[in-house]
């Protein structure tokens, strides 16, 4: 997927972008069922010089409220993070100023737990907003994808 780059030629650090409130805007396409419904997502960050917590709030339309808290570290290459549903650590890598996270996380859906594999592009696309694709699959086979902006501004009113 070809995105607009970001004005500088250095990779992006999280800890500095998520570092306060930020507030995201996108859809989610489910394969699984057909249909597509726009979400909205609150995020939150505190880098204490280590450790970026990120407390991530999103809400689907039609959809109860998801939340997950992470815990994201700088690595040589990129970051590793870990929250309650993802199976062992994510990591990311940088690929040119795309970040690339790959994890497995343990899901519930109608009272059964779904391991599935989570795959996310993020890209920096100006010093405040940020866009993510998240391709959600099991077995191999794609059932949903996100799209967010992500951004410091507030919504509008």
């Amino acid at each position: 997927m070809k995105r607009p780059t970001a004005t500088n030629s250095v990779p992006f650090r999280l800890e500095t972008f998520y570092a306060g409130v930020l507030h995201g805007w996108g859809h989610m396409v489910d394969h699984r069922r057909g249909g597509e419904r726009a979400m909205t997502a609150t995020l939150r960050g505190d880098w204490d010089g280590a450790v970026l917590t990120l407390d991530q709030t999103w809400e689907p339309d039609g959809a109860p409220a998801e939340r997950r808290i992470w815990r994201i570290r700088p690595t040589a290459d990129g970051y590793t993070g870990t929250a309650p549903s993802v199976v062992g650590a994510a990591t990311a890598r940088w690929d040119g100023d795309t970040l690339r996270w790959s994890y497995q996380a343990d899901i519930t859906v109608a009272a059964r737990t779904w391991r599935l594999t989570c795959e996310e592009e993020l890209a920096l696309q100006t010093d405040n907003v940020a866009v993510s694709q998240l391709r959600i699959s099991k077995f191999g086979l794609l059932i949903a994808e996100v799209r967010l902006i992500v951004s410091r501004a507030k919504p509008a009113a």
